[in-house]
């Protein structure tokens, strides 16, 4: 089997174009600052507006502002049976996302798409090889019928490493610019025979030490923004996609109940509990806030997506006890898996039990919070009189927070907004049955 010595594409071609679909290699940063380098197949290219090919010149070039979306196919190590040098073979999978349905022992599979900058990224021309040759049998489940797959020389990948790293350097392109993927992944970094990681960058990884770029600002998973408070921003991530509001996001926000640290599902880590004021998980984005500003809100930070408490879930053990929690922005997803039998103003049709006020004060949020959050606002959210809520004592929600008096008068206050906003509602009527 003869491989090609020269599988990296040259930029100085003024001829070479890059379509949808070719591959591509680019270093992606992991949530424990290490920088590894990824071989991706493009799925879009974006300048403003979607193409299905650009000159590599254009792409690679700092002040184009090209955006490549791709898929990150799992590499696994080979050898050339002729020469004996080191090869990267694709086993025909992508990194995917893994996340539980709830209340089932089924789990949906998603593969996870990346958003590189083009001047990050370094076209490749692997070799296509018969993976029969190359993997083991065991690792060909999903290899094409063809028997063909892709490999990469583990030299020229090595100098890729170095080559986008001075790509970085010399135009002063901030790290946090380079891709990031959070959780745990199966897969990658891609690992040597005897399990050890593999293609990382050294002189990235230390950078990323050096600076501590993680204790002061945080870079945010999915935007790669860098924010000083990530509970605010990512809540802003995650009610704009619970609401339906698109963004150009580097992973999507999970579809079901996701993380109010790194948006994302299915990773045990992201469980969440609450203890008084103290939020407890094991979440590998997770950052500190205080809690009680958080729960509150404000002007410049109108986000309240904090972990709170359903009352009407059953709790065991002692008062004093951590709980588990939900957070605030999932209650709607959180009353439907759970208390379907209850209306809330996320349903298409507001039918079921009267829902407990203090749930609804949970739910809602004020118009001029929807608008600083760039969330339209729902009919139901400002007209609740199709809702028989209840006041009962025996059916309440709040935060453990709320327990205390300082907290009821904030109770008070919100009471007040809630009927206010009832008020203000053209053609809505308070019902007779619902107390306030």
């Amino acid at each position: 089997m003869q491989i090609n010595t020269d599988p990296i594409a040259s930029p100085e071609d003024s001829e070479l174009t890059f379509i949808t679909g070719s591959p591509f290699l680019t270093l992606i940063r992991l949530a424990n600052q290490t920088v590894a380098l990824a071989l991706l197949r493009s799925t879009s290219i974006q300048d403003g507006v979607a193409r299905t090919e650009m000159n590599v010149k254009t792409l690679i070039s700092p002040v184009a502002k090209v955006k490549v979306h791709g898929d990150l196919l799992l590499l696994l190590p080979s050898s050339d049976p002729e020469t004996m040098e080191n090869l990267w073979v694709w086993n025909g999978r992508y990194l995917k996302s893994i996340s539980p349905v709830p209340n089932t022992n089924v789990s949906t599979r998603k593969v996870i798409e990346l958003i590189v900058r083009g001047m990050l990224i370094e076209p490749v021309n692997p070799n296509v090889v018969t993976a029969s040759m190359l993997l083991p049998i065991e690792h060909r489940s999903e290899i094409n019928s063809r028997d063909i797959t892709w490999a990469l020389k583990d030299n020229p990948m090595e100098a890729v490493i170095i080559t986008i790293w001075k790509r970085v350097c010399d135009s002063k392109v901030p790290i946090s610019n380079l891709a990031l993927l959070g959780g745990t992944l199966v897969g990658f970094p891609y690992t040597k025979d005897d399990g050890t990681p593999a293609l990382l960058c050294v002189e990235v990884t230390q950078a990323l030490s050096d600076a501590n770029v993680f204790n002061t600002e945080v870079i945010c998973a999915l935007c790669l923004k860098s924010t000083g408070d990530l509970q605010s921003h990512m809540g802003g991530h995650i009610l704009r996609a619970i609401r339906g509001v698109e963004e150009e996001l580097l992973m999507p926000v999970s579809h079901l109940f996701p993380c109010g640290f790194c948006g994302q599902s299915g990773n045990p880590d992201c469980v969440v509990k609450l203890k008084k004021t103290k939020v407890i998980t094991s979440c590998p984005r997770k950052v500190p806030f205080k809690y009680a500003f958080a729960e509150k809100g404000s002007e410049s930070r109108p986000c309240r997506n904090v972990p709170v408490i359903c009352t009407l879930c059953p709790h065991h053990g002692r008062a004093t006890d951590a709980k588990v929690a939900v957070w605030r922005y999932n209650m709607e997803q959180h009353l439907n898996f759970s208390h379907s039998e209850y209306a809330h103003p996320g349903k298409p049709e507001p039918l079921g039990l009267p829902l407990p006020l203090h749930i609804m004060q949970a739910i809602l949020l004020t118009s001029l919070k929807k608008k600083k959050l760039g969330v339209p606002v729902r009919p139901r959210d400002q007209a609740p009189s199709p809702f028989n809520w209840s006041k009962s004592k025996e059916s309440t929600t709040t935060t453990l927070a709320q327990a205390t008096t300082s907290a009821g008068q904030k109770r008070q206050a919100d009471a007040a907004e809630f009927r206010n906003a009832i008020a203000s509602s053209s053609g809505s009527k308070r019902p007779r049955s619902a107390k306030y």
